[in-house]
């Protein structure tokens, strides 16, 4: 097991829990919306603050992906780091 991961757990940054496959249909489902938000704003707007905001999008999806795999190993995240960590 990574020593950062280690840490995570040490610290309840990411702690086991039960019944967490329950969540992974609600997860994928928030990656998917956020990641059709992202690409809508960034393909129907065209300043940098519309940018940012699909940048945005994208890194929420990316994190609900993430956190469905963490349920999917039976671990809850407390902490993006932690989250990355665990990926």
């Amino acid at each position: 097991m990574n020593k950062d991961f280690e840490k995570c757990l040490k610290k309840k940054s990411i702690v086991k829990q039960p019944h967490t496959e329950a969540l992974i249909g609600d997860e994928l489902n928030a990656a998917i919306r956020d990641l059709k938000r992202a690409r809508r704003t960034y393909d129907e707007f065209l300043d940098d603050l519309d940018y940012k905001w699909a940048t945005i999008q994208a890194y929420y999806s990316m994190f609900h992906a993430a956190r469905a795999l963490l349920f999917a190993k039976g671990y809850r995240e407390k902490s993006h780091y932690c989250l990355k960590i665990a990926m």
